[in-house]
C-alpha cells in the first residue's frame, strides 16, 4: 500500500512539474514543436508574440494569444504583468520561488555559490525579503546596462525569468561582464566553482558560474533576448549554447517556470521546450 502511495505521489509531482504547456497555442505545438516548420527569425517572432501578448485561457484547452484584454473576462485574459522590482519581484524571489524548508526551518540557497542562508542571520521566510546589510542580492542575469531601449526599463528589471538570488560579493564580482569560460583568472572568493577573469579568445573579463547554474543562466539569457528583442554577443552565445547542453533543464527549473507564470503571466519556452534553442541559429 505504501509503495502504491509513493508511486501515485511521484506521478502527481511529475504532472505538476510538467504542467503549463497549455500556455502554448495548438498551432505552435503542431508547426514548431512537432513539425519544426518554423525556425530562426520567424520562430523568434512567433515566440515574441506568445511571450509578450495576453493569453485567453479556457479550461482544458490550449491558450489563444490575443492583442488586448479589453472587453474580455479579466480572469480568463492574462497579460504579461509588469512586476515591481523592489517589492513584488524581490519578495517573489526571496520569499516564494527560491524559499525552501527543512526540519530546521526556512532557508535559501544562492544560485552562484550554493551558499545556504538561514534566519536569524538573514531575514528569510514566506513573503519576506532581506532588509538592512544583507549578504544576499538579486542578480539580473541579463545585465541592466544591456537592457533594450524599446521596452520599459521597469518591465525588464522586474522580469522574474532572469532574476536569481546571489551572494552580494559574487554579484559585484560579475558586474556587467559577459558569461564565458575563464582561462586566465581565479575562483571568486568564498564561491566554489565560480570564476571571473580573461575569457577564451578575448582580453575582456568574463564570468563563469558554477556548473549547476550554467544551463539556468543560458536559458534565462535566451528568454530575455527573445522577449525584449535583444542581441546576444556571438562569443557569449556560443558559450551559452554549450552550457544549455551541459546543464539540462531540471525539476526545480520547471517548478520555477510554473510559479513565475502564476505571478507574471508568461513562461520561458526554452525550459518547456529545450530543443527550440537548436531551431534558432542566432540570438
Amino acid at each position: 500500500m505504501l509503495k502504491k502511495i509513493i508511486v501515485l505521489l511521484s506521478v502527481f509531482v511529475s504532472s505538476n512539474l510538467f504542467a503549463g504547456l497549455e500556455y502554448y497555442p495548438t498551432a505552435f505545438k503542431k508547426t514548431v514543436i512537432e513539425q519544426r516548420r518554423i525556425k530562426d527569425k520567424s520562430l523568434k517572432e512567433v515566440l515574441f508574440e506568445i511571450l509578450s501578448n495576453p493569453h485567453l485561457k479556457t479550461e482544458g484547452e490550449d491558450d489563444t494569444v490575443v492583442r488586448s484584454c479589453n472587453s474580455l473576462s479579466i480572469e480568463k485574459c492574462v497579460p504579461h504583468q509588469k512586476i515591481a522590482y523592489s517589492s513584488v519581484a524581490m519578495r517573489s524571489i526571496y520569499g516564494k520561488i527560491h524559499l525552501e524548508r527543512d526540519g530546521m526551518g526556512y532557508y535559501l540557497i544562492d544560485s552562484y555559490c550554493g551558499k545556504m542562508f538561514r534566519p536569524p542571520e538573514t531575514q528569510i521566510g514566506p513573503g519576506l525579503k532581506p532588509e538592512g546589510d544583507s549578504e544576499l542580492s538579486i542578480e539580473h542575469t541579463f545585465p541592466q546596462n544591456r537592457f533594450s531601449s524599446h521596452f520599459p526599463e521597469n518591465l525588464q528589471k522586474g522580469d522574474l525569468h532572469h532574476l536569481y538570488p546571489a551572494h552580494r560579493n559574487t554579484n559585484s564580482a560579475r558586474q556587467n561582464s559577459e558569461f564565458g569560460e575563464v582561462v586566465d583568472g581565479g575562483e571568486v572568493k568564498d564561491c566554489p566553482g565560480t570564476y571571473n577573469g580573461r575569457g577564451l579568445d578575448t582580453e575582456d573579463k568574463v564570468f563563469e558560474p558554477r556548473d549547476e547554474h550554467k544551463g539556468n543562466a543560458a536559458r534565462a539569457m535566451f528568454y530575455f533576448a527573445i522577449r525584449y528583442k535583444k542581441h546576444i554577443f556571438p562569443r557569449e552565445e556560443a558559450v551559452l549554447r554549450k552550457w544549455h547542453e551541459l546543464d539540462p533543464v531540471d525539476d526545480f527549473e520547471r517548478y520555477r517556470n510554473n510559479v513565475i507564470e502564476k505571478i507574471q503571466g508568461n513562461r520561458n519556452p526554452f525550459i518547456d521546450y529545450p530543443e527550440l534553442v537548436d531551431q534558432i541559429s542566432n540570438f
